[in-house]
């Protein structure tokens, strides 16, 4: 290039660069940087009111075990909720908190006002640097890719299947984490270790001996698949150790169409067992997996199908004769026949079912969910429909049905209610 031509260039962009700054001047531009860093704190939450009407099954065998010979026709109960969750930030790390304030009442004579507070989740975030993460206190981790059911969840409490996006409390654990990055096909992997103590005071609903659960996760992504894979180990004193190990998987087969599994195999873990003509708690081996699918169709509608099969647990069959006892008097009314009630996933096979829609039939911010949960061995099931509303601004409104039907001495035959009805306002901040 010619020198005369480098200096037009030269006398060209300078007497643009001028303009511009001129331009600029002019109006007074001025950038805020502030704007834009974060705050050093987040206040987040919401505030329920929430009333149920459920119509006892007066001839069902959780009725008998729950009220005896004279169980009322209906039961009307009251909810109200506070949820106060935030994080401090100090640097690169943070105090994580979420309480849940609990209040419930029902037209049961001689039941007073139940009043709950608890920490879900108190923990402080460390950032080491890039890589490694350290948190310490009381944590929910959510392990697996089930929408409602969580055989991996090691270090979690059961989800409840009729509810599955219930708020769930977190363990006290030290929890390390570390980014790894990518290595050739094998893209953002990741491992966390976590300890978490026991005694009869602390984390004592993982293990009712005291000692250490020690678990382990690593996560990859190849290609179109997310890998997840888990390990839990109890010591104890007092009793044999118990371990676990398990994977999930989630792979996307289309843009609209992923399938995904979580699979565990559980060493000298508790369960219920039908052994000579009664139900007693036994420590074996368990193997619980889930397979399912999620798939959005040409009208919005978003399908999830999921099957849960655990082969050591109880037969249809078993509980069959399970509940003919109960309803026959030929056993007692022991604290375990009541739990098993109140297990969902008790039972060897289960199948999940829901169908979900926003802005049901054209309707802004209206979403319409239909969820079942079906016993494939003695045809029982559950059946919810769901609506939510959000008329104005962090306001939402919840219309909620249940039937739970099927023949005499079939799983959800022989539930508490065989219909219930929920109405819940929220108001977020």
């Amino acid at each position: 290039m010619k020198p005369s031509t480098l200096v037009k260039q030269f006398i060209l962009m300078s007497f643009f660069g001028s303009s511009i700054s001129a331009h600029a001047d002019s109006n007074d531009f001025s950038f805020d940087l502030s704007a834009y860093q974060k705050k050093p704190y987040e206040i987040s939450g919401h505030f329920d009111l929430q009333a149920s009407v459920s119509r006892i099954d007066q001839n069902s065998a959780a009725s008998v075990l729950t009220y005896g010979s004279n169980p009322p026709k209906s039961l009307s109960q009251y909810y109200s909720e506070l949820e106060f969750s935030g994080l401090y930030r100090a640097g690169d790390s943070t105090l994580n908190w979420q309480t849940l304030a609990q209040l419930e009442n029902s037209n049961l004579p001689n039941l007073e006002t139940k009043s709950k507070i608890t920490f879900q989740q108190l923990y402080a975030h460390f950032s080491v640097s890039q890589k490694w993460q350290i948190d310490l206190g009381k944590k929910t981790v959510k392990w697996g890719k089930s929408y409602a059911w969580n055989p991996v969840g090691f270090i979690e409490y059961t989800k409840n299947p009729e509810d599955p996006e219930l708020s769930r409390e977190g363990f006290v654990m030290t929890a390390l984490n570390y980014q790894q990055g990518s290595i050739g096909a094998w893209k953002n992997l990741s491992h966390s270790l976590y300890l978490l103590p026991r005694n009869r005071d602390i984390n004592s609903e993982l293990n009712a001996d005291s000692g250490m659960t020690i678990a382990f996760k690593s996560s990859l992504l190849i290609e179109q698949t997310d890998l997840d894979f888990y390990l839990r180990y109890d010591s104890a004193s007092n009793a044999s150790s118990q371990q676990a190990f398990g994977f999930s998987f989630a792979s996307n087969l289309s843009s609209n169409l992923e399938i995904h599994g979580d699979f565990a195999y559980l060493k000298n873990a508790d369960s219920w067992q039908w052994n000579s003509n009664q139900l007693s708690p036994q420590t074996q081996n368990l193997w619980q997996q889930v397979i399912g699918l999620r798939y959005l169709d040409q009208h919005d509608i978003t399908w999830i199908l999921e099957w849960l099969h655990q082969p050591q647990a109880l037969a249809s069959s078993d509980l069959h004769e399970f509940n003919q006892q109960i309803l026959e008097s030929t056993i007692p009314q022991t604290q375990f026949a009541k739990t098993i009630f109140n297990q969902p996933t008790a039972l060897q096979n289960q199948f999940y079912l829901k169908a979900s829609q926003k802005d049901w039939l054209g309707i802004v911010y209206l979403n319409a969910s239909l969820s079942l949960l079906f016993n494939p061995s003695d045809k029982s099931f559950a059946l919810t429909p769901e609506w939510i509303y959000q008329p104005a601004k962090n306001h939402e409104l919840r219309l909620r049905t249940s039937w739970l039907q099927g023949q005499q001495f079939t799983q959800y035959g022989e539930k508490l209610a065989d219909y219930k009805l929920d109405i819940r306002w929220r108001y977020y901040y």
